[in-house]
């Protein structure tokens, strides 16, 4: 038997408005858990996760699954794939920040063609499919909305602490890569860097910045950064992304602060 693949059913069992509902009922599940503070953060987003599988479209239960469950050592799905950040930025959620998500995407095959990414503490939803991004249901432009003033730089939890491109060892974000790479792709921010980002975290927010005109590069290469990277086992150590045309902007100041 062949791999399910998005075209034809699983694709309309899988629409953005179906994510959409998916990540929302997922976020008040995570929502709630935060308010009873019953749980440990690895404990909910096992629970969500499994949530959301038991809510996925029937045609949809068969899709091999991309996830913090899965490991690092992921592999190229021969067909179509759901990848699943069921709680993005769990440190966030712990500390009570508002800054986690629920973030999903549909890869068909192997690039996303389908992705949401939201924050359930602010009711903050970006959607994109079909090369279209949608913020809180409104159609976001190429390039991005203009920023209210200069754009910021998203980076790690300790940048105030420590120069973000000499950390010696591994930092997480205090938040959602995801969101990080929502808000540049909204144009609320000119850039964000990633350190050692999981495709998981990355997946969602990636189609979010292609359907923005924004780009992601390894930050060591200067490639600009593909699902493959992750598949190949050649994960960037540090990814940048830049909203449209912010790209030499982002580096230039991120050189000054080294």
């Amino acid at each position: 038997m062949s791999p399910p693949s998005a075209t034809g059913e699983t694709r309309a069992a899988l629409d953005a408005r179906t994510l959409a509902r998916l990540a929302r009922q997922s976020g008040a599940l995570a929502l709630a858990e935060r308010r009873e503070g019953t749980g440990e953060a690895p404990a909910v987003a096992a629970r969500v996760e499994e949530h959301l599988v038991a809510s996925l479209p029937a045609r949809a239960r068969a899709l091999p699954r991309l996830s913090e469950r899965s490991g690092d050592g992921v592999t190229r799905p021969v067909g179509s794939a759901l990848v699943l950040s069921p709680l993005d930025g769990a440190e966030a959620w712990a500390a009570g920040v508002p800054t986690w998500t629920i973030a999903l995407a549909l890869l068909d095959p192997g690039k996303p063609s389908t992705s949401v990414v939201y924050a359930p503490a602010v009711d903050d939803l970006y959607v994109a499919q079909a090369g279209v991004l949608r913020w809180n249901g409104e159609v976001v432009p190429e390039g991005g909305f203009e920023p209210a003033r200069t754009g910021l730089i998203l980076a790690l939890a300790d940048v105030a602490r420590r120069v973000p491109l000499g950390l010696r060892r591994r930092r997480r974000a205090l938040g959602s890569p995801a969101y990080h790479l929502a808000l540049v792709a909204r144009g609320a921010a000119d850039g964000a860097i990633l350190e050692r980002p999981h495709l998981w975290d990355v997946a969602p927010g990636l189609a979010l910045l292609e359907a923005s005109g924004a780009e992601a590069i390894d930050l060591a290469s200067r490639k600009r950064v593909d699902l493959e990277d992750w598949f190949r086992g050649r994960p960037p150590k540090r990814l940048v992304a830049a909203r449209r045309g912010a790209m030499d902007e982002v580096l230039h100041r991120l050189r000054r602060s080294t």
